[in-house]
């Protein structure tokens, strides 16, 4: 469809407007997204609409008419369009675009509220991070902090945070996408950073009446990059090669130099849980009677307890385990307690990397969940809930998630025996 040409200065002029007590506002279309607004009072404006995520605004620029009186003219309507388009690519938040008399207010407001508060960004990233600390846990209060002081404070840290501009925003918040302070290649932190930034302005405005209008109509997470392509952990779903997994790794528990590591590797296939609920385990949360190993909310990623039930190869593992263990807390100590109570989270990867797995292409300590979840749910053995819920898999439809609240305890029994069971057969050589 071909692009209709703006209006020249005599068709604007000669245009007359359709108004009544019905239709009190009319708007003629200038092109290039250009509007001159009419209103049944006799007013005539000029408005520009500009494109900001998820939705349009439009920009006022000013009074039609003669610039002898005043006003503006359709040229200085057209220069001052550019003008708007250029500081929101800048960062300006369209509600701070304006012209003529309202942008002499409007600078010295922003000036009398740059004075009245001089609290950085770094000041109000602390007071939030104090106050939010009693609602979160210990390790998401320490990432925040982390990621705070590496990404953050360097950019922002010092700046007053009434002064920020939105692209200064948007530039520290996607950091991690050409820098990772943890070492590891970053993929969502960005997002997590947008959403941090914006809670920080939120109490910022909140504990301080002079922020009140300080940068209220920009969503962070709408302006930042896309988060690289989701990236699954590798698994071996081949009974074959698991087997032969499985096999190394009764070899290397046979001859390690600390059984705790070993027994680590023996049990991850055996409970589908994820790397850090086992090497953090803790004797309390070990119930021998039932057979069953209950963590508390606080240690899973969706902050909801989680009944493990245990196969007899799992019990002879945490039974052989105590041997160990002396009057550690933990289930598996760490030999280097100056560094870490328990094993460390790395140390399986670790150990499938000199079994001879590559770690990124291959086998993961997390894939061992994706072998358990492809494998049963190949075998057409066991309803879909029962395992989903012994992957700790929060369910998606919101409404069925309110009402059931069945557990699947005996049927997830029987699943993690029989799925012990075949492990072994897969370790001693069957391939189906």
């Amino acid at each position: 469809m071909a692009r209709k040409a703006p209006l020249t200065a005599s068709q604007i002029k000669a245009y007359r407007p359709n108004l009544s007590e019905s239709h009190p506002r009319d708007r003629l279309g200038c092109g290039d997204g250009l509007y001159l607004l009419y209103t049944l009072a006799g007013t005539r404006s000029w408005q520009c609409r500009v494109r900001i995520p998820g939705a349009d605004s439009l920009i006022t620029l000013g009074e039609y008419g003669d610039a002898a009186e005043g006003k503006v003219s359709y040229a200085e309507a057209r220069r001052r369009q550019v003008e708007a388009k250029r500081r929101l690519e800048a960062g300006e938040p369209p509600s701070q675009i304006k012209f003529g008399m309202a942008a002499v207010r409007a600078v010295a407001a922003e000036k009398a509220e740059k004075e009245a508060s001089g609290l950085t960004f770094g000041e109000a990233a602390r007071a939030w991070l104090d106050a939010d600390a009693p609602n979160v846990t210990e390790p998401v209060r320490r990432r925040r902090e982390t990621w705070v002081t590496g990404y953050l404070q360097g950019p922002l840290g010092s700046r007053p945070i009434a002064s920020i501009a939105q692209a200064e925003l948007v530039a520290a918040a996607e950091s991690p996408l050409s820098k990772s302070i943890s070492g590891r290649e970053t993929k969502t932190v960005h997002r997590s950073l947008a959403q941090m930034i914006g809670q920080i302005y939120d109490y910022a405005r909140m504990t301080h009446s002079e922020l009140q209008n300080c940068w209220t109509d920009v969503h962070l997470p709408k302006l930042v990059r896309k988060a690289f392509p989701v990236e699954h952990h590798p698994c071996i779903v081949d009974p074959g090669a698991f087997g032969e997994l499985l096999r190394k790794i009764h070899e290397f528990y046979l001859h390690c130099q600390h059984p705790q590591t070993g027994l680590v590797m023996r049990l991850l296939p055996l409970v589908a849980l994820r790397v850090g609920e086992v090497v953090k385990g803790v004797w309390d949360e070990i119930d021998f009677n039932k057979a069953q190993w209950t963590i508390p909310a606080k240690k899973m990623k969706m902050r909801r307890p989680h009944i493990v039930p245990l196969s007899h190869q799992s019990m002879a593992i945490l039974n052989e385990a105590k041997k160990f263990s002396g009057d550690s807390e933990y289930i598996f100590p760490s030999v280097y307690s100056e560094t870490c109570e328990h094993v460390h989270g790395n140390t399986p990867g670790k150990i499938l990397e000199r079994l001879g797995y590559n770690t990124k292409t291959e086998m993961s300590p997390h894939g061992f969940r994706g072998s358990f979840s492809t494998m049963l749910y190949g075998s057409k053995l066991f309803d879909k809930d029962a395992i989903e819920l012994q992957l700790a898999h929060v369910d998606k439809n919101t409404v069925r998630s309110a009402y059931n609240h069945y557990d699947w305890l005996l049927e997830r029994q029987e699943m993690m025996q029989i799925w012990a069971d075949y492990l072994d057969a897969l370790r001693g050589g069957s391939t189906q």
